[in-house]
Order: structure tokens, then C-alpha cells, then sequence
């Protein structure tokens, strides 16, 4: 992941753009009620939350189905 020195929170969308369309690395984090996401491009350093829900939202269906592995 590049060096990143400004930390944004943002939506599932954008740290999706990072990764699918500029080739950004990610990492996340499985914890108990949630998923922390983070990407980073160019100097900024994109996190997410997404909520573990059931039914599940449409974020959290994306992620655990495309991304998450």
C-alpha cells in the first residue's frame, strides 16, 4: 500500500473505485458487528465501515461477495 497522509472516511463505493478502477491494494478487518475496509490512493488513505446486517445491505452483500476472500 503506498504512503498515504490524509485519512478520509467515506462510503463502500469509493474505496471500491480505488481498488477496481487505480489498481489500489486493500485491507480489511472482520469484526464482530462490522467490516473495516481501507485503501489507499495517492496521498489520501480511504476507510469504510460496513455493518454485518441480516438481511444483509447491499455494501455488505458486495464486499463478502467480491471481495472478501
Amino acid at each position: 500500500m503506498q504512503k498515504a497522509s490524509i485519512q478520509l472516511a467515506c462510503f463502500w463505493a469509493k474505496v471500491k473505485d480505488c481498488i477496481d478502477n487505480h489498481g489500489s491494494e486493500f485491507h480489511w478487518s472482520d469484526l464482530t458487528t462490522e467490516y473495516k475496509v481501507v485503501s489507499s490512493h495517492g496521498p489520501f488513505l480511504y476507510m469504510v465501515t460496513i455493518a454485518k446486517e441480516d438481511p444483509r445491505s447491499a455494501d455488505q452483500a458486495d464486499f463478502e461477495d467480491n471481495y472478501k476472500s
